[in-house]
């Protein structure tokens, strides 16, 4: 009998609560969008209804793909909108797979992003939001706080409730080992930033959903940075309930390398070791640089591991 993963982790902080998959009932065919904060997973959602319902779609996120595990949300509320869904499930979660639930008729999705621009981006989220939540955890020097990025435990589990680097490695790792179950699909942010139309229709491979060039290029389109921001209201997280100062800031920047004039070379240096002493050397690569984000010739990661 083939091993598969397992509900075995519970994740418990200020704003999730994983407990929630065990009163979930999942149905043949939902797709599980599971990713670290500020790593696609707006992106992941968005390319996935289109793929599903048309770029013609005009229904918030919020409530077509609502983040399950939220704990500000009523989970009453967010269930009764799954259940009354007809069409095939997107379900957004920032837990790993080690704490959803597993069943081989559903698909779960994943992107991550390299760390240290997963932080400076989680700066500027909690910068945006309206209330105080967590910013005592997010320190206004840019070093201070990346200190507690580096040292900080895995949040996710009764922590401080921010992304931490060693809460990032340990939702790769959470991946990583069921990356080959064919109902398992790896993404990096570095691969969607590179070449949107074909990790397209790598995602519509996945979904099994048929799509010729014409709607491929259509949907990548659709997804862009600009064009979601654009129709912030429709995109932005938890739109319209008055989580955000300005939806349109939760798309502001993107990009990578935002650290540069904000940390030093020790710093970096740090970073470096820490991420040396959390991951192996294949996943530490791919976490880094993703495989279209920097090979351009490297199609899939057991080209990319042949390299390291």
């Amino acid at each position: 009998m083939m091993e598969t993963p397992q509900r075995t982790a519970i994740y418990d902080c200020k704003s999730t609560d994983s407990r929630r998959w065990g009163a979930f009932d999942l149905r043949a065919g939902d797709i599980i969008v599971s990713t670290p904060p500020k790593s696609g997973t707006t992106w992941m959602q968005a390319l996935c209804a289109f793929l599903i319902h048309g770029t013609g779609l005009n229904w918030p996120l919020s409530e077509l793909s609502p983040w399950l595990d939220m704990k500000m949300r009523d989970f009453r509320e967010i269930k009764a909108i799954f259940e009354t869904q007809t069409h095939r499930r997107i379900i957004k979660t920032h837990t790993p797979l080690d704490g959803v639930t597993y069943r081989e008729d559903c698909l779960y999705l994943t992107c991550f992003r390299r760390p240290i621009d997963v932080h400076f981006s989680v700066r500027d989220h909690f910068a945006n939001r309206a209330d105080k939540m967590s910013r005592r955890f997010i320190p206004e020097d840019p070093r201070a706080g990346f200190e507690i990025f580096l040292h900080g435990l895995n949040g996710d589990r009764g922590g401080i409730g921010v992304a931490t680097l060693e809460s990032v490695c340990h939702h790769l790792q959470s991946v990583w080992r069921w990356r080959n179950l064919p109902n398992v699909h790896l993404f990096h942010y570095a691969d969607l930033s590179a070449d949107l139309p074909a990790e397209t229709s790598r995602l519509a491979d996945a979904l099994g959903v048929p799509v010729d060039e014409a709607e491929t290029a259509e949907i990548a389109a659709a997804a862009s940075f600009d064009a979601m921001k654009q129709r912030s209201a429709m995109f932005a997280p938890e739109a319209g309930m008055g989580f955000f100062k300005d939806e349109a800031a939760f798309f502001r920047k993107g990009g990578t390398e935002r650290w540069r004039g904000h940390l030093t070379e020790a710093d970096l240096a740090a970073y470096a070791a820490r991420l040396a002493d959390l991951l192996p050397a294949d996943q530490r690569l791919w976490l880094e640089r993703g495989v279209r984000g920097s090979r351009g010739s490297v199609h899939n990661l057991a080209e990319l591991q042949t390299q390291v």
